[in-house]
């Protein structure tokens, strides 16, 4: 990883930092991103895909996370079990990212190629939850949601 810092020396000697870049990228529009990845990293770990835990069904990135760690540890057939478009989805995300939203100059295609990702990405989900849910995990249903405890509530009083 590349890290550059411009700075000059002004009369008095005293250097005055104008700019911190990473591969060529600011690095005010890294830290953003970076809060968010923080942010997932830590509602994962305390309380798991926040989808899930507030709808009590998976969502449809369920699973991107496993087939990476399957894909870095070798087993391409169990990545692609675990979740089919996780490569295409991880770079056309990183690619929205990197590029602001914009893969093409033309917003016409622009619009068709993220309007046909997410219709990919809804067709895949929709196809394994009628194949797997509620019945293989993770796509079963987490009886502990908020929406589950609001309808349990709601359910007392009435």
């Amino acid at each position: 990883m590349i890290f550059l810092l411009f700075f000059t020396i002004n009369k008095n000697n005293k250097s005055k930092i104008y700019g911190l870049t990473f591969m060529k990228f600011q690095i005010k529009k890294w830290i953003p991103i970076l809060l968010v990845c923080a942010a997932v990293v830590l509602l994962y770990y305390f309380i798991g895909c926040p989808f899930r835990f507030i709808f009590g069904v998976p969502c449809p990135g369920c699973g991107v996370t496993r087939a990476w760690f399957s894909f870095l540890s070798g087993d391409l057939i169990k990545a692609f079990d675990y979740h089919p478009l996780f490569l295409l989805m991880s770079v056309v995300i990183l690619l929205l990212i990197v590029k602001n939203g914009k893969l093409f100059k033309n917003a016409f295609l622009n619009n068709i190629f993220i309007y046909g990702f997410s219709f990919s990405v809804a067709a895949v989900y929709v196809v394994r939850m009628f194949l797997f849910f509620p019945n293989v995990y993770p796509f079963t249903y987490n009886t502990n949601s908020v929406l589950n405890n609001i309808i349990k509530f709601l359910e007392e009083i009435l």
